[in-house]
């Protein structure tokens, strides 16, 4: 047999096993009996790991394809390819093109730059850091050696509180290529019209569980390719501009859940004002986007809460501001005859009636 076709036939590890004195002991997917084979195509096959050894007994071999797996030595080693071909000089064409790299970390990495710096991580893909990574922050031109970056995720799935909590202006500098990015639990508190400088391929923006107090005009203006936006969490929002979202010119979902309750009438006067913003800047969104919030199953505050999605203006239309009789037929009960619950409402009514969904 001279060629061998594995294409899409899944493996994960390919190596052999050598005890101490470097003699073979085993081999993961056998070929040490095709001493004759001179093509091994093993594109599509899912390898996430390559040993240089296991093909040292293919002697003929002279092309060897490994295109389109997520090979990892290519992220652990610069000369992974010059020292494949260094332990079997017979080869002489080696196809690694459209590798997909996924690298998950969940170890402490100190210093960001110093962790990846003996990494080649020009070929990484997608990037997760996760709550034990312990990245507390983010400096200007941080991640701008990984070229091919696509995917870039920090989770605080145990919500400890020093997680991220610095982002630089300029911290996503030249991640051209980047189209997701989240944020989930990060403790920021700001942002500025800096800190996504860079991103011009954003597809998906997830700032969840933040805790980001204010979104300025400008701070998502050079994201005009964004699909996705994620808000879902942000329960410290203080402040809202009226044009946050203007220059999301291709928006096509907008999630709010878990903000404020847009169909319940809020208990704070920062939740009245947040919702009053949020109407407004969704009312400056160009096009008709997905808009997600949420609500409860019951008119108590001790229903459970739910998700809808409306259209734009259809979210506009259900939560515009009420009918002048209705309002009036609310705020003129005399005081003996309102409880607390219809007192808040009332005074919600009144806080509304000059602002909410107005155009000023």
């Amino acid at each position: 047999m001279k060629t061998l076709d594995l294409t899409n036939t899944k493996f994960d590890i390919i190596h052999k096993v050598y005890d101490d004195d470097f003699n073979v002991t085993g081999t993961v997917n056998k070929l040490d009996g095709l001493t004759s084979l001179e093509t091994l195509k093993l594109a599509g096959c899912g390898i996430s790991h390559f040993n240089i050894n296991s093909i040292r007994g293919l002697s003929n071999l002279t092309t060897l394809d490994l295109s389109n797996n997520n090979i990892t030595n290519l992220y652990d080693d610069f000369s992974f390819e010059e020292r494949l071909k260094e332990q079997n000089p017979w080869l002489t064409n080696v196809k690694l093109d459209n590798q997909r790299i996924v690298i998950k970390i969940k170890e402490n990495v100190g210093d960001i730059s110093e962790y990846f710096q003996n990494k080649n991580v020009s070929v990484v893909n997608e990037l997760y850091l996760f709550t034990d990574s312990g990245v507390e922050s983010i400096d200007a031109n941080q991640f701008v050696r990984f070229t091919n970056l696509e995917k870039l995720h920090f989770t605080n799935e145990s919500n400890r509180y020093h997680f991220l909590t610095t982002i630089n202006d300029g911290a996503f500098n030249r991640l051209e290529h980047l189209e997701d990015l989240i944020l989930h639990g990060s403790q920021v508190t700001s942002i500025t019209s800096h800190t996504f400088d860079g991103l011009t391929n954003l597809k998906v923006l997830s700032l969840t569980n933040t805790h980001i107090t204010t979104l300025t005009d400008d701070v998502f203006a050079n994201l005009t390719n964004l699909h996705t936006l994620v808000l879902t969490g942000m329960s410290n929002l203080k402040s809202v501009s009226t044009n946050v979202f203007t220059h999301l010119i291709n928006l096509r979902q907008l999630e709010l859940f878990n903000v404020v309750h847009f169909d319940e009438y809020p208990q704070t006067t920062n939740k009245v004002k947040i919702a009053r913003q949020l109407y407004k800047a969704i009312s400056n969104i160009p096009g008709e986007p997905f808009i997600t919030y949420s609500y409860r199953t019951n008119n108590n505050n001790r229903g459970i809460r739910m998700e809808k999605n409306f259209r734009k203006n259809k979210f506009l239309e259900k939560f515009a501001p009420r009918n002048i009789e209705d309002i009036h037929e609310q705020i003129h009960l005399t005081l003996a005859d309102l409880d607390d619950s219809t007192t808040a409402k009332a005074s919600c009514f009144l806080y509304l009636l000059p602002t909410f969904g107005s155009s000023t």
